[in-house]
């Protein structure tokens, strides 16, 4: 960004009334969501600046950079659409143990009717289609860490593939798909002769995604 840091470029593109009229949701700062909000207005100002011309990439390997970088960062906020969906799934779970009726809220503190469930909240308040946030739900319940019932820290199911995605190593689609064969290589208790026959139909950056968190440890291939 022409070395000028996220936080100098989001002074010269947000403000209150900016972000009320282009339908932003502003954050409290320091806050998590905050810095989300903050770095979000960065990219858009850069986005701008990239479509004008103005961003500096005019050379083949400038550009090469550039869309090797965006495609590490829309990885990146793959992992944190997970993570919010299942921020969100604890969040209804808690008030739903705790007799709480107030988890469902808009981004601005609006309460919401009931939802049958987190799917439905999001693609009615964060307008995500139906299949999407079904997706994002599953991958957060094998990916995201959890709590036992004694409260105690469980890790993921899948917690080499947690790692690579939380990486920016695996993109989503491929993570549900590693996810899906991962819980029928359990299910089924497919060894490597399973492994050989279904890796040939898969694309190198998938058979590595599942291969580090297979049951058992496909050596030789």
């Amino acid at each position: 960004m022409e070395n000028r840091s996220v936080a100098a470029v989001v002074s010269s593109s947000g403000s209150p009334a900016a972000d009320a009229a282009a339908g932003r949701v502003r954050a409290p700062v320091g806050s998590e969501s905050g810095l989300v909000v903050e770095v979000t207005a960065a990219l858009q100002n850069f986005s701008r600046r990239a479509v004008s011309g103005q961003s500096g990439v005019v050379t083949a390997e400038a550009a090469a950079r550039f869309a090797a970088s965006v495609e590490e960062l829309s990885r990146t906020v793959e992992h944190l659409q997970v993570v919010a969906a299942g921020r969100l799934e604890q969040v209804r779970d808690e008030a739903e143990t705790s007799g709480t009726a107030d988890c469902w809220v808009t981004p601005e503190g609006k309460r919401q009717g009931e939802y049958r469930n987190t799917a439905d909240y999001l693609r009615d308040v964060v307008r995500v289609n139906r299949p999407e946030a079904a997706r994002r739900l599953k991958l957060a319940a094998g990916l995201l860490p959890a709590a036992g019932l004694a409260g105690q820290p469980v890790p993921p199911a899948h917690e080499q593939l947690a790692v690579a995605m939380a990486h920016g190593r695996v993109p989503a689609a491929a993570a549900v798909a590693a996810q899906t064969a991962l819980g029928k290589a359990k299910a089924t208790g497919a060894g490597p002769k399973h492994w050989r026959q279904w890796r040939n139909h898969w694309p190198g950056w998938l058979s590595s995604g599942i291969r580090s968190s297979w049951p058992w440890p496909p050596r030789g291939g």
